[in-house]
C-alpha cells in the first residue's frame, strides 16, 4: 500500500529531530468492536509490537486510565462512524484508527471525515498495523493513495455522472429538488437522520460541491433533474 503522511496540527515538535518519538514504554492501545477473534488477533499484534492491548466489546467501554493512548475502532456500518465521531469529539487527544473489512476508498475517506486519524483494512499485515499506529501516536496520518485521491477530488468528469454517484444517490438529488428534506429521505430509506446527513456530505464532497444548493445545480447541469 502506497500512502502519504499528514501532520496533525496538535503534534509536538522537537527542534532537533522534528516529530517526537514514542517513549520506550508499554502504551495501552484499545481495540474496540468487531468480531472477538479479530480483537484477539489485533491484541497479539500489539503485544508483539510492545504495546498493551485493551480489548473492548465497544468503544463506549473506553475510559481514561483504562483505554490507553490510542484506539482501533472496527467500522462495519454508519452507526460505527457515529461512534468514531462521538469518541473523537469527547477525547480529541486520543488518536483513533478506523478499521474496515474492505478496500473501498470512499468508505475509508468517510472514516477519516468522522474523526479517525488513520484507516486500515482488517486484513492488513501486522507491519502495516504497527506502522499506522506509530504514525498516529506521533500525530501523523498514513493513508492509502486511493483514499488521498478520493478526498482531494474536486470537479468530477463531466462526461459520465454514473462514475461519481449511483442510482440511489441520483434519486436523492431528484427528491431534494422536488422539496424533500433530509428527514424525508432518511425515513424513506430507513437511515437515521444523522446517517443521512453523513451520506449526503460524502456525496457533496465526491461531486466537488459544498452544499445542497450546489449539488442541485450540479445535478441540473448534468441533466439529472429533467423530466422524462
Amino acid at each position: 500500500m502506497r500512502g502519504i503522511a499528514r501532520q496533525n496540527p496538535g503534534s509536538r515538535l522537537s527542534p532537533r529531530h522534528g516529530f517526537v518519538t514514542v517513549q520506550d514504554m508499554a502504551i495501552t492501545v484499545s481495540v474496540a468492536g468487531g468480531p472477538p477473534a479479530w480483537r484477539r488477533g489485533m491484541g497479539s499484534i500489539l503485544e508483539e509490537g510492545g504495546f498493551r492491548p485493551a480489548l473492548l466489546d465497544d468503544i463506549g467501554a473506553w475510559a481514561p486510565g483504562v483505554g490507553g493512548g490510542a484506539a482501533f475502532i472496527h467500522i462495519s456500518d454508519d452507526s460505527n462512524l457515529d461512534s468514531v465521531e462521538a469518541f473523537t469529539e469527547e477525547y480529541p487527544h486520543v488518536p483513533v484508527i478506523g478499521v474496515r473489512r474492505d478496500l473501498d476508498p470512499v468508505l475509508f475517506a468517510a472514516g477519516i471525515r468522522s474523526g479517525a486519524i488513520g484507516m486500515i483494512d482488517a486484513d492488513d499485515s501486522p507491519e502495516l498495523v504497527l506502522l499506522v499506529l506509530g504514525a498516529a501516536l506521533r500525530g501523523l496520518s498514513v493513508l492509502p493513495e486511493l483514499v488521498v485521491r478520493t478526498m482531494s477530488q474536486h470537479t468530477p468528469d463531466e462526461t459520465d455522472v454514473s462514475h461519481w454517484l449511483n442510482t440511489d444517490e441520483m434519486k436523492w438529488l431528484v427528491a431534494m429538488a422536488a422539496g424533500s428534506t433530509v428527514a424525508d429521505l432518511a425515513e424513506s430509506i430507513g437511515y437515521s437522520e444523522r446517517a443521512m446527513f453523513r451520506r449526503l456530505k460524502d456525496l457533496y464532497q465526491r461531486l466537488g460541491v459544498a452544499n445542497r444548493t450546489e449539488a442541485l445545480l450540479w445535478a441540473g447541469r448534468h441533466g439529472l433533474l429533467v423530466s422524462k
